[in-house]
């Protein structure tokens, strides 16, 4: 801990403080983004999501960054994943290492502008592949 002095092979006495537990006021939590879901996020689009370990809360964040190198999808390794980086106020039950999923908001996208996008890609795909 910072400011403690430690010696070797000595003894704590009673009443000693030993560490600071800091609190977590802020969070990073990485999401996994597909390719063809990475072009709707931006910076700075809000996030809400659910932990495994308390379902019926919804916490919310924001999109901080999203990282340009992909990696190979294990679900279909032609695809790649992007990770983007939330932002997360910690009301204060939220602790490192928790899993859930998360829903990241983006503009509004017109349906033809969305379903063309998505049937280019695929068609595209399925020529050169």
């Amino acid at each position: 801990c910072p400011g403690q002095v430690h010696k070797l092979n000595s003894y704590v006495k009673e009443g000693d403080e030993i560490c600071q537990v800091m609190e977590i006021d802020r969070l990073k939590a990485i999401v996994q983004v597909t390719e063809q879901e990475v072009g709707y996020i931006e910076t700075g689009s809000p996030v809400k999501f659910r932990l495994q370990s308390s379902p019926f809360t919804t916490y919310a964040g924001v999109v901080h960054r999203i990282r340009d190198l992909g990696i190979p999808d294990p679900v279909n390794p032609k695809a790649k994943l992007y990770s983007a980086e939330i932002l997360i106020d910690n009301p204060g039950n939220l602790r490192p290492g928790m899993t859930g999923v998360a829903k990241i908001m983006t503009a509004s996208v017109s349906v033809i502008r969305f379903f063309g996008r998505r049937l280019a890609s695929f068609f595209r795909l399925d020529l050169f592949f």
